[in-house]
């Protein structure tokens, strides 16, 4: 005979397991910025790291970048981020890329980055676009 608590206790795990083999999917929907149009990793992404990762905050240059830290000063950004096996950028898939997660994650998240700064989304974006159009040191 079947028992109805285990099979609603059944069921529960059968939901968290599914559930745990989801990942959250943070394709930028609903912006009001253009949609993903050519983007140039110098002309468009540089400007974004330059302001919000190294030269303005110094948080990813130097010093700093120096103790093991990810480098984002121009003349080394592309290395540094696109080096395989790292996870930082890959080329077509900004869903599983860390800069971008780490970019489009709530400011309240433990892993968002810049530290207390949400970008507009606009910027996300151009990041996303940039990964889902090859990453290409351009």
């Amino acid at each position: 005979m079947f028992n109805i608590g285990r099979g609603v206790i059944l069921l529960g795990l059968l939901w968290v397991v599914v559930l745990s083999g989801c990942q959250k999917d943070k394709t930028p929907t609903g912006s009001t910025c253009t949609t993903c149009s050519a983007t140039s990793f110098k002309t468009d992404i540089i400007p974004i790291l330059n302001q919000n990762c190294a030269t303005s905050t110094a948080c990813h240059q130097g010093s700093f970048a120096a103790n093991g830290h990810l480098n984002l000063d121009s003349a080394v950004a592309y290395a540094q981020i696109t080096a395989a096996g790292t996870g930082y950028i890959i080329d077509s898939n900004a869903n599983n890329s860390i800069v971008y997660d780490e970019l489009a994650s709530p400011t309240n998240a433990g892993t968002h980055m810049p530290i207390g700064i949400q970008l507009d989304q606009c910027t996300v974006q151009k990041v996303y676009c940039w990964i889902q159009q090859g990453a290409l040191n351009n």
